[in-house]
């Protein structure tokens, strides 16, 4: 009977329990920008504090550069480097690191003087190609602000700058405003969100700028593509805040994230290994699993009034959250997980190990095939506590470190879910 009771709390929170959002070993500060390489490593921009770097997945994190600068944007090309955008007192910079954040090397300077540069995006092409935007005042009237695009050829050493501004259709300009998002489409198509209303595209590296055509006048504050080729596009305003095009932007529709006018999209991420779309927004976060579609909300875990304001995903697919005062926050925490090597006949989740623990022990589960794995901890109550992995896994035996420091002595269940198998063992933290 006790076995039975045990089974039907499952079958409960596997319906009504919800992913909860965990803080990592960065808990404070205005995080700008976040992003990871294929290493594993994070990297954090600490508003006008630096980079700083975690190489265990956000349990702890050390200062990396770029002390004391504005960073405004962090990228991570497809060969490794790491490229940051930054501001200081009238000057915009572009920086990049080729040896995992340890040194970096400024590759741009542009002078603005008496004057400020935001916002900062970066997109990769084929061949070492690399598009990077930002926005600056020009000043001396209030209001006058403008944007440049910059074009590498020889993966971030030097650059070009192309302006945003440029000659359209026939013979019209248009105005760029703020501008600090690009996406790049199919066949070498560039589009470019700016303040003044319009989404804008290039074919030309920059010198014809054309409307993409969405069907509603609004700030375009950010763009992202998942690996369907779907592109999004999040808009200011009220209702219809987000728009997708399905053939590379000749066409877009909206969606139904309806959003109040104060409640502004901060940041649209698509996770690797599940091509789902995340939006962060001023007071939520939104997940949808069916290339906008639906929608749900994924605000558990953060503290009252947390504002996300930037996202990244690492290579197993795990989402981080950079927030206005709250430092970093990870969707679930997986604490470290090595493919141990072997390649069993069958599906195993085995006994964790210690058991009892206090408060580290290793979980190890086995997989015959390729599969998409989740591996969750859940109390007595049936409660979802963490979300140790969500992702596509190779065949292999795995085994993850668990620190559960932060847990109360007593009773837990792990469990694995996987397309063929599922089971739930039991483990025990005394403190």
């Amino acid at each position: 009977m006790k076995r039975i009771f045990i089974i039907l709390i499952f079958i409960t929170a596997n319906v009504l329990a919800q992913n909860s959002w965990q803080p990592t070993g960065l808990s404070t500060g205005q995080i700008r920008a976040l992003t990871a390489d294929s290493s594993g490593n994070l990297y954090a921009a600490r508003w006008a504090v630096g980079i700083y770097k975690s190489t265990n997945e956000g349990v702890s994190w050390t200062l990396s550069g770029l002390n004391g600068k504005r960073v405004f944007s962090l990228a991570t090309s497809p060969s490794g480097e790491i490229f940051a955008f930054a501001s200081s007192t009238s000057n915009a910079e572009i920086y990049r690191s080729s040896d995992e954040g340890n040194t970096w090397l400024n590759v741009l300077t542009k002078s603005i003087p008496d004057n400020s540069a935001f916002g900062g995006g970066f997109e990769f092409g084929e061949s070492g190609k690399i598009y990077a935007i930002h926005s600056f005042t020009a000043g001396p009237t209030v209001g006058d602000v403008g944007a440049d695009l910059y074009i590498s050829t020889n993966s971030g050493i030097n650059w070009s700058n192309k302006g945003l501004v440029a000659t359209g259709p026939p013979g019209g300009r248009f105005p760029s405003g703020f501008t600090q998002c690009l996406v790049l489409g199919e066949n070498g198509k560039l589009f470019a969100g700016t303040s003044d209303f319009s989404l804008l595209y290039t074919t030309d590296d920059g010198n014809n700028w054309f409307e993409a055509g969405i069907p509603v006048l609004a700030y375009v504050l950010d763009l992202t593509k998942d690996s369907e080729g779907r592109i999004y596009a999040g808009l200011a305003g009220e209702g219809n805040n987000l728009f997708i095009s399905s053939n590379n932007g000749v066409n877009w529709l909206s969606t139904n994230l309806n959003l109040p006018y104060f409640d502004l999209i901060e940041d649209l991420k698509v996770t690797k290994s599940d091509n789902a779309l995340f939006v962060a927004t001023q007071f939520n976060i939104f997940r949808s699993t069916d290339g906008g579609s639906t929608f749900d909300t994924l605000n558990s875990g953060f503290p009252v009034n947390a504002s996300v304001i930037s996202l990244c995903n690492n290579q197993n697919g795990r989402l981080y959250a950079g927030t206005l005062a709250n430092g970093v926050y990870s969707f679930g925490i997986s604490l470290g997980i090595t493919n141990i090597g072997n390649f069993p006949a069958q599906y195993e989740l085995h006994q964790n190990y210690p058991n009892p623990f206090n408060p580290v022990t290793k979980i190890r589960f086995s997989l015959p095939n390729t599969d998409n794995v989740k591996l969750e901890i859940y109390d007595v109550t049936g409660k979802l506590i963490l979300e140790l992995v969500n992702s596509m896994l190779n065949a292999g035996t795995y085994e993850i470190n668990l620190d559960a420091a932060s847990f109360s002595s007593g009773i837990y269940f792990y469990r694995i879910y996987t397309s063929g198998y599922t089971n739930v063992k039991k483990m025990m933290l005394v403190k």
